[in-house]
């Protein structure tokens, strides 16, 4: 048997590269983390060192994660509030149109939860709420 042609070693050569490639792309960069690890008690900025800022911080930070807290009480609201939009889109065919701005004006609303911080969060969580209750509303009067 003779040697194989210059074809048939260019195409092997070309199978072997695009398997090498396609098997190297579809590998993470860094392995998925297992669970996220608590951010380190130890490290602290140097606005949180200067000396007479410790009330301030405490209380700044107090405020962040009580807003933390009303957001994620605030996106469970939501979702419960689209989840029961999608099952009154499947029974109600006449409020469809009506009941579909809600459920788009809930899920803007809960992009904007989601992206929101401190600042402004009390007139925002009043205009979100607004509107969840509303839906809850048209539930409980049924």
């Amino acid at each position: 048997m003779g040697a194989p042609s210059k074809s048939v070693v260019v195409a092997v050569a070309f199978l072997f590269v695009a398997a090498v490639f396609t098997i190297a792309c579809d590998r993470p960069a860094t392995p998925p983390a297992a669970s996220e690890e608590p951010a380190s008690v130890a490290t602290m900025t140097s606005a949180e060192l200067t000396p007479g800022n410790e009330t301030g911080n405490d209380t700044r930070n107090g405020y962040r994660d009580a807003v933390r807290r009303e957001q994620r009480d605030l996106d469970g609201r939501i979702q419960e509030a689209l989840g029961t939009l999608d099952r009154r889109l499947g029974t109600r065919p006449a409020d469809r149109a009506q009941l579909l701005r809600a459920r788009q004006r809930l899920a803007a609303d809960q992009r904007l939860v989601a992206k929101s911080d401190e600042r402004g969060w009390d007139e925002l969580k009043a205009e979100v709420e607004r509107d969840v209750l509303q839906v809850e509303g048209h539930v409980t009067e049924e």
